[in-house]
């Protein structure tokens, strides 16, 4: 069938090749026969303005093919003067070339936005980061000022209790003095579980006042 095609396209069959292509939609139309030529390549020596019309309608269409001595449609056209076929070969280098700027533009655009992206990921990323290491660095405060805070009223507690034990010792002793001036007997006794007895005594009478 390519073959076929190819002859229309060396004859000027424009409804042949048409036919060709809506009968069969996967024709390879860029093969080449024993000559090392293609449809594109006889239509654009042939001059067949129409044919090259619609060779570079279909979308695999290989404008640039060379052909078994190294040359292009669009050289094959210039060598012979067929200017409507090199026109039609321009515009369609033309369109192809704004294709292309316009692929890489939005290929630049893609990659824009992925950097953009990635750079508000990565500070999302940072700030995130940042607050983690701020609710740390409260929480530690917060610690250390409760342990600090416990460690305080420990060394309250422990003066309080060294006072009480002074001042009960010294109301032991003083107690003790005033029994052996009035004549009576010494009595010989160990004034620390004396001072624990007052200790809780003591407690127990401010606990009832509380």
């Amino acid at each position: 069938m390519e073959l076929r095609f190819w002859w229309a396209a060396h004859g000027g069959n424009v409804e042949e090749m048409k036919d060709i292509l809506r009968k069969n939609p996967n024709l390879n139309i860029n093969w080449r026969s024993e000559y090392g030529t293609a449809a594109l390549h006889e239509a654009c020596w042939k001059g067949h303005d129409s044919i090259v019309s619609l060779l570079l309608a279909h979308p695999d269409i290989d404008v640039n093919l060379k052909n078994s001595i190294g040359q292009t449609p669009l050289l094959i056209a210039e060598n012979k003067g067929r200017t409507s076929c090199v026109r039609l070969l321009l515009k369609r280098e033309e369109h192809e070339r704004q294709a292309r700027e316009r692929q890489e533009r939005e290929r630049q655009k893609r990659e824009r936005q992925e950097r953009e992206r990635q750079e508000r990921e990565r500070q999302r990323r940072e700030r995130q980061e940042r607050e983690r290491e701020e609710r740390e660095r409260q929480a530690r405060e917060r610690q250390e000022r409760e342990r600090q805070k416990r460690e305080r009223q420990e060394r309250e507690r422990q003066e309080h209790e060294r006072q009480e034990k002074a001042l009960l010792l010294s109301e032991v002793t003083s107690r003790k003095e005033t029994f052996t001036s009035m004549g009576f007997p010494q009595i010989s006794f160990q004034p620390i579980p004396v001072i624990f007895g007052l200790l809780q005594v003591r407690q127990g009478q401010r606990g009832k006042c509380q």
